[in-house]
């Protein structure tokens, strides 16, 4: 059973999809699209926040901004130094992955999508887990927006949500041929 697909919006004819695994228990996936809203019933945009608050490290990478946040944890802007590239970095939140056991399925879903290898998705670079940190995922980052954002600036046009339904489609035969989906 997925859990559900993030959808990176970039500009019509740019998008690519990444989901949680089945693998991962769903007793333990919270719904990871869900945003917290701020004491004013206003969901939390994605800004900087200040170096006091986020770690300068994350593994190896150096972080260099929060993306964004929501009910399942934390996304990062970093940089691979060995690389020389900049990556997303998914670190969830502490009580969600408090047990060991949480964590594993939470790098188990990691690994999935890291065999998955389609233009659609979002490709995973790395896992690990650090003593501040049980478990990060680093991905591929990719400069834009969420649908979310862009679907509360202004409604997609027919011909857009038809591409991003299509874009999705495509994706979906190549997950099953992995078994990523249930």
């Amino acid at each position: 059973m997925a859990t559900g697909a993030l959808v990176c919006y970039h500009q019509p004819g740019e998008r690519t999809i990444a989901w949680p695994s089945p693998e991962a228990p769903v007793s333990h996936q919270p719904d990871p699209f869900r945003t917290v809203p701020e004491p004013k019933g206003q969901p939390l945009a994605p800004t900087a926040a200040p170096a006091a608050d986020r770690p300068s490290h994350i593994g190896r990478y150096r972080v260099e901004k929060l993306l964004g946040q929501g009910g399942f944890g934390l996304v990062y802007l970093a940089h691979d130094d060995q690389l020389r590239r900049l990556v997303a970095i998914k670190v969830p939140h502490a009580r969600l992955v408090a047990q060991t056991t949480d964590a594993e399925a939470y790098l188990t879903e990691a690994r999935t999508v890291a065999n998955l290898d389609h233009p659609n998705i979002v490709p995973v670079h790395d896992v690990g887990s650090t003593e501040d940190c049980p478990c990060y995922i680093v991905s591929k980052y990719i400069a834009g927006t969420d649908l979310a954002t862009r679907l509360k600036q202004a409604r997609l046009p027919l011909h857009e949500a038809v591409e991003l339904v299509a874009t999705v489609a495509e994706a979906l035969p190549h997950c099953c041929q992995h078994d990523s989906l249930a």
